[in-house]
């Protein structure tokens, strides 16, 4: 079955120019639903929040990060291609909201 790559094949008509009587239609034959799975996925993220009061002012610094231990995990495969695209790898952000 063509399952997850139908886009990387083309389907030529070759047989068109021999039909004499009766209809021609071409169809893709799709594998079963659910056929095909994604490698096994996990990821941990981590983020502390800290609230300071300043004044007037209502202060939150967040850290975070995102994928901890830099695991490659999929996130989909290019129909053109058929290459696999990884999601986010190891990211650190640090944030800063106020609010008056």
């Amino acid at each position: 079955p063509l399952g997850g790559y139908i886009d990387r094949f083309s389907i030529n008509d070759f047989w068109k120019q021999w039909l004499v009587l009766g209809q021609y239609d071409p169809k893709a034959l799709y594998g079963a639903v659910n056929s095909e799975r994604f490698p096994v996925y996990h990821r941990m993220d981590i983020g502390v929040s800290k609230t300071l009061f300043i004044y007037f002012m209502t202060c939150t610094l967040d850290f975070s990060i995102i994928n901890v231990y830099d695991r490659r995990n999929i996130f989909y495969f290019d129909d053109k291609t058929g290459e696999r695209v990884d999601m986010l790898p190891f990211l650190p952000s640090l944030s800063l909201k106020v609010q008056i």
